[in-house]
């Protein structure tokens, strides 16, 4: 059960005691990760399809916000959950009447990527991904809240360098909408358009699950 030490509230487990559980950071290349989701090693592979080395960057995430330079147009954040919806968390938490430790450390992640975003003055855009990524369409607030341009539902890994050139030029296009995938009253899938384009998914014709 320790590996769920992260659903728990932070009301009730010290930041001390997370930390000595959670152990040593992984290791790391001069805050490159040497070890990453497999999902997020299939968009840098595609990403390299495109690009070079040095234009892309798999970071560890305590180091991840060393990364934003003067000429950084996209950083990706792969998440697990977000929002603490997850079902053990939502259990630990009394449904989110606390907040759990993993909402918490993502909160505190994003705004130091922000905060390096606004120091720079920079016009990188943020954008978020991965298996957590509903959880911010199913509560958007938390979206501006956590200083994020883009959301991302869906597997890009066959599209990663369309979809980041079209997000960096804000000019999103075919095959992409805004929108997100969600389910009616009676659990029938349907897509829901996004009129403030923050919400992109790929064709509405692919499967969404798993990212």
């Amino acid at each position: 059960m320790l590996d769920f030490v992260t659903c728990a509230p932070t009301k009730f487990v010290p930041r001390w005691l997370y930390e000595f559980l959670a152990g040593p950071q992984l290791p790391n290349d001069n805050g490159r990760a040497t070890l990453a989701p497999y999902a997020l090693r299939k968009v840098e592979a595609s990403l390299l399809s495109r690009y070079s080395r040095e234009e892309v960057v798999v970071a560890q995430p305590e180091y991840a916000h060393l990364f934003i330079r003067d000429d950084t147009e996209i950083v990706g954040v792969h998440t697990m959950d977000p929002a603490g919806l997850g079902p053990v968390t939502m259990m630990f938490t009394n449904g989110r009447t606390f907040t759990s430790i993993e909402e918490d450390v993502f909160s505190k992640f994003m705004s130091k990527l922000h905060r390096e975003r606004v120091a720079r003055n920079s016009h990188v855009k943020i954008i978020v991904g991965g298996p957590g990524s509903w959880e911010l369409s199913y509560l958007p607030g938390k979206v501006r809240e956590l200083h994020v341009d883009h959301v991302i539902q869906g597997e890009i890994d066959d599209v990663a360098p369309d979809l980041f050139d079209q997000l960096a030029e804000g000019k999103l296009s075919d095959p992409f909408m805004f929108g997100f995938q969600t389910f009616d009253e009676h659990y029938r899938k349907l897509w829901s358009l996004d009129p403030e384009r923050v919400f992109v998914t790929t064709a509405t014709f692919k499967k969404q699950f798993p990212n």
